[in-house]
């Protein structure tokens, strides 16, 4: 089975962070947030991941690599005019000709994959969506279910006639090869509004699986610092991560072995001290800190 991971896009949310570093390397703790993709599907034994392109493409290529370092083998697929989620998927039909699942590059999240693709081929569906409930938006963007845990209604179009429940998509998906049929070629297009509402037009079965358990998107400045602030307090636990890089030491001060931390800094737990990075003399990090891979904090600055 193929993993399809999609990082493509601008990060407009996150500018200005993104004007200079593609969304999918801005880091939650020390991992970039296309790592706990990456790590989610090396983890349930999903290898071969595709991994879609456009936005500061030779950023992301040099820093990710081959994706050795997720226990991934990784093709790139870019894309010198943006083709959105739809387009991107469509492009690579030809490698897609098994079931595959679609991860986004910026969302977190502690999920039991190999049990979603249980689910998905128990139900014989075309696709099977990983949902959520939403107390703050339970209408917004809403994937409407039925009892059976079937998708009636996407984005307000379906079946109205029966009771349904809002849930809110996760970002996470498994799709037959056949439902690239509902994509139009060469294109800009959305999954969600275009393929999938196409398909369930044409009455497609589309399963869904609901997830409640650890879910953080970090596509926005406030949800990215939150994000964060999980990681340095240890509330990040994510079985695909392993216990060495999910677990935060005693203390609260992880500092990598190649950071430089001068003897006359101070360090207010909890703080992350990236590989490479350096703090000088006289400045005060923490509480609530991650100094980043080959940040510098100078002399007596404060965070």
């Amino acid at each position: 089975m193929k993993g399809f991971v999609l990082a493509a896009g601008f990060g407009s949310r996150l500018r200005p962070l993104t004007d200079v570093v593609p969304k999918p390397l801005l880091r939650v703790g020390q991992i970039p947030l296309i790592g706990y993709a990456l790590r989610l599907l090396a983890h349930h034994g999903i290898r071969e991941v595709i991994v879609n392109t456009h936005h500061l493409d030779e950023r992301l290529r040099e820093e990710v690599g081959d994706g050795s370092e997720f226990e991934v083998d990784i093709v790139y697929s870019h894309e010198p005019e943006i083709l959105g989620t739809g387009g991107a998927i469509k492009k690579m039909q030809a490698a897609l000709d098994e079931t595959f699942v679609i991860l986004n590059s910026e969302v977190m999240i502690g999920l039991d994959l190999a049990d979603v693709i249980a689910s998905h081929h128990r139900s014989g569906g075309i696709a099977t969506m990983v949902l959520r409930e939403d107390a703050k938006h339970p209408a917004s963007g809403a994937i409407e279910i039925d009892g059976d845990d079937r998708v009636q209604r996407i984005l307000g179009d379906g079946d109205s006639s029966a009771r349904l429940q809002p849930m809110m998509f996760t970002g996470c998906h498994v799709i037959e090869p056949r439902f690239l049929e509902y994509l139009p070629p060469e294109v800009e297009s959305c999954i969600v509004r275009y393929g999938y509402r196409k398909a369930l037009a044409n009455a497609e079965s589309i399963n869904a699986y609901r997830h409640d358990g650890l879910w953080l998107d970090a596509g926005t400045p406030e949800l990215f610092l939150e994000a964060n602030r999980w990681f340095l307090n240890g509330r990040l636990k994510l079985p695909s991560l392993g216990a060495g890089l999910s677990a935060r030491p005693a203390d609260g001060l992880e500092i990598e072995a190649s950071a430089s931390v001068h003897a006359g800094a101070t360090l207010v737990p909890p703080v992350s001290v990236g590989p490479r990075a350096k703090i000088a003399d006289g400045a005060q990090v923490g509480p609530d800190v991650v100094v980043q891979s080959r940040a510098t904090v100078g002399s007596n600055a404060r965070l």
